[in-house]
């Protein structure tokens, strides 16, 4: 046991010597000496060697962050920009770390940073800006929501670096106004009160799908939609199955008594048996229940690109009984005394409008 502590101890100094600041710098690996050597020096240890490696590990991430961050600034896109900006961010905060451990100004470095990165969300804000605004032509040439929905969106990348103008915010209020997809989905065709208002409940769900674009309501059709979903129930058909098994049972009781007398004249009493019969028909009772919902659509505009669909359901379910007949006396009590079972139809229901409602908004949503 003292062999192997010793053994981890003597690994975990050479796993330490591999990995101390001055020899992950020299093996390349600036990121890990900076932050090495940060502790180090927070903790007072070799202070001028790892005050070296802290500036040198520096001198290295920066020149190579640096050439990043022009690469990236020098290109025409705005995910390039950001993934600037970020390496931009990453380079001040190791400089805001670095300045207590070092005689070397970096405020140069920092002005630099500083202008450019404000060139970059300059250049970001107006990219979206005016992506925006071209989304908010198209849509007043068509209007199509989609078009509105893609300058909100722009709009709001725009507000990423700087707060938008009036004229700007106004313009994605604007596009925001006009942004949104309606949906009405109405539940008809169950006679049914208890099982219609169950199928209004549940389909009733589905306003939780509402979204930035899109609001989802239940209910009769007269509220104004881009697109009128009718929700249509069939006929909700039944199929009952009835089989059974009979088994026999006998079994001997005392019936009586013989009364005989013996050649001394004593009477005696024998006993008199008879064989008794019961029979148990075991009854299986199984009722299946189908039922479907034709789903209708209609656009009202072109911004519902919804279509017609049908979704069916079947659950069957089975109940065993036991029916008694002849002497119950020679039937075993385990076939006794049964509660009798029976088949919950509300509870085969309702299952059949949860799958079919799980259909519905798995199709549609």
């Amino acid at each position: 046991m003292k062999n192997f502590i010793y053994l981890i101890f003597i690994s975990l100094l050479v796993i330490l010597a591999c990995s101390s600041p001055k020899k992950s710098f020299e093996k390349g690996q600036y990121n890990q000496a900076f932050s090495s050597a940060l502790t180090q020096l927070k903790k007072y240890k070799d202070y001028e060697t790892n005050q070296v490696v802290l500036v040198q590990s520096f001198k290295r991430i920066f020149e190579s962050s640096m050439q990043i961050y022009w690469d990236l600034e020098a290109k025409d896109d705005p995910v390039s920009w950001s993934k600037a900006l970020k390496t931009s961010k990453s380079i001040q905060t190791k400089i805001s770390k670095i300045i207590p451990y070092s005689d070397v100004s970096y405020d140069a470095s920092l002005d630099t940073l500083h202008k450019y990165d404000e060139q970059l969300k300059d250049r970001y804000t107006f990219y979206f800006e005016e992506k925006g605004k071209d989304a908010l032509a198209l849509y007043e040439d068509n209007h199509l929501k989609k078009n509105a929905q893609s300058a909100v969106r722009a709009f709001n990348q725009a507000d990423r670096y700087r707060v938008l103008s009036v004229e700007i915010d106004s313009l994605r209020s604007y596009a925001l106004s006009n942004a949104t997809v309606y949906y009405n989905i109405d539940v008809d065709g169950i006679m049914d009160v208890f099982m219609s208002n169950q199928a209004e409940e549940v389909f009733g769900r589905a306003t939780g799908f509402s979204s930035d674009f899109l609001e989802v309501s239940v209910s009769p059709f007269g509220m104004w939609a881009d697109c009128d979903i009718s929700v249509q129930f069939g006929f909700l058909n039944e199929r009952n199955n009835e089989t059974s098994t009979t088994q026999s049972f006998d079994k001997q009781i005392q019936d009586g008594f013989e009364t005989s007398t013996d050649t001394s004249g004593v009477m005696i009493s024998t006993p008199i048996y008879k064989t008794i019969t019961g029979s148990v028909e075991q009854v299986t009772f199984t009722k299946t229940m189908d039922w479907s919902i034709n789903v209708n659509v209609w656009s009202k505009t072109n911004d519902c690109n919804l279509s017609n669909h049908s979704f069916g359901s079947s659950i069957t379910a089975s109940v065993q009984n036991n029916e008694l007949s002849g002497d119950e006396r020679a039937i075993p009590l385990s076939y006794k005394n049964q509660i009798k079972n029976e088949i919950n139809e509300e509870d085969m229901t309702d299952e059949l409008i949860e799958d079919l409602y799980e259909q519905f908004v798995r199709y549609y949503f």
